[in-house]
C-alpha cells in the first residue's frame, strides 16, 4: 500500500513541475471580457477588439505570482468539507 501512495505522490510532484502553459486565446471573447471585468482591468472597453482584451489579459495572468498548486487543492478540499458539513447542519434544522 506504501508504494501506491509514493507512487501517487511522484505523479503529483510530476505535474507540479511540468511547466504549464494556458491558451487564453482559446477563451471566447465575453469571457475574456468577463476576466477584465472581474480583475478590474480598466484599460478595456465595450468597444475594444479581441486582440486588444486578449493581450490584456495574457499580460494580467502571467503577471500573477505562481500559485502552489497542492495547497490550493488542499484548501478547496477543505473548504467543499466545509461547505457540506454546513449542509448537513442546515438540513437538519
Amino acid at each position: 500500500m506504501k508504494s501506491t501512495n509514493r507512487t501517487g505522490y511522484r505523479d503529483v510532484q510530476s505535474i507540479i513541475h511540468a511547466t504549464q502553459s494556458v491558451n487564453l486565446a482559446r477563451l471566447d471573447t465575453d469571457s475574456l471580457r468577463r476576466y477584465c471585468r472581474h480583475f478590474k482591468l480598466g484599460s478595456i472597453n465595450g468597444y475594444s477588439p479581441r486582440e486588444q482584451i486578449l493581450n490584456t489579459v495574457q499580460r494580467h495572468f502571467v503577471s500573477q505570482p505562481p500559485l502552489n498548486e497542492v495547497k490550493v487543492i488542499s484548501e478547496f478540499i477543505t473548504a467543499a468539507k466545509r461547505l457540506k458539513t454546513d449542509d448537513a447542519q442546515s438540513e437538519q434544522l
